[in-house]
């Protein structure tokens, strides 16, 4: 069974005296932050930024004081334009690698992440699994390479299990070694 913690938290709207109470976003995604590993409150936090539950200002207003400090360096990390756990994870993985990644890169399209000339995609098996997203993906693809651009795929079965993109933070050292894309691509598949 799954670890449950309770958090006792001040200030609880009562929707109906009936019914339990409940906490606001900011106060639950300030739990999260607080509780959760890093990685967790990060993906946590970018889909509460992304759908609008909170912004942060909100947090940040909530954060005062040195107590708070780790608190404020995971907002700082945090990117509303993430969309999707997937992304948050590989945006992740480069940072701890030492690399700053740009999100929502604009090539004429959107792409998740983009390094350089290395453009990373995650893909998830929901929104990439029909033929029309794979045919679409691999148009996309062969834009980006015709543009001089390094398309980099990454499956949530390779982002997910553990957490973790498997090897990702071994590309970009490969990449600025000037190994090309087609000697390291065995190693990732």
């Amino acid at each position: 069974m799954g670890r449950v913690v309770i958090h006792r938290v001040e200030g609880l709207a009562l929707r109906d005296p009936l019914e339990p109470p409940v906490a606001d976003p900011e106060s639950v995604v300030l739990t999260v932050m607080r509780c959760a590993d890093e990685l967790d409150a990060l993906i946590a936090l970018d889909a509460a930024l992304r759908i609008g539950l909170v912004d942060k200002t909100m947090l940040l207003t909530r954060l005062v004081g040195p107590r708070n400090g780790r608190l404020r360096s995971l907002l700082g990390w945090a990117d509303p334009r993430a969309r999707s756990l997937l992304e948050t994870i590989a945006r992740y993985d480069l940072q701890e690698a030492g690399q700053e990644p740009e999100v929502a890169a604009d090539l004429g399209f959107e792409v998740d992440l983009l390094m350089g000339r290395l453009v990373i995609e995650t893909d998830g098996y929901a929104y990439h699994g029909d033929r029309d997203s794979w045919e679409n993906d691999r148009r996309r693809d062969q834009s980006l390479l015709r543009r001089g651009y390094v398309p980099l795929r990454l499956t949530s079965a390779r982002c997910s299990h553990g957490r973790r993109c498997n090897s990702l933070s071994q590309w970009p050292a490969a990449w600025a070694a000037g190994v090309r894309a087609d000697q390291t691509r065995s190693a990732w598949e």
